[in-house]
């Protein structure tokens, strides 16, 4: 994948925004607003993790959100 400046420079070129350049979809890319942002700096450092750690980080944080899914399901039921 070209890097970002490549990109930039391309989707000037050819007068459409990133979004249209790199989403081939189609679809509209949902917009994420993230509130703390150490999120951000968390995410990259773990992005730069080799890939068995990096794998074991995405597995709990997995189990943590399934978990929380399913204590909203069971309080909206009950």
């Amino acid at each position: 994948m070209p890097a970002l400046k490549t990109l930039i420079k391309i989707a000037k070129v050819l007068d459409v925004t990133l979004d249209a350049l790199v989403n081939d979809s189609g679809a509209p890319v949902q917009e994420v607003t993230i509130k703390d942002k150490t999120l951000i700096d968390k995410v990259r450092l773990i992005d730069d993790l080799p890939e068995q750690e990096k794998n074991m980080i995405l597995q709990v944080i997995d189990l943590a959100l399934s978990k929380k899914k399913f204590k909203d399901l069971v309080q909206q039921i009950g």
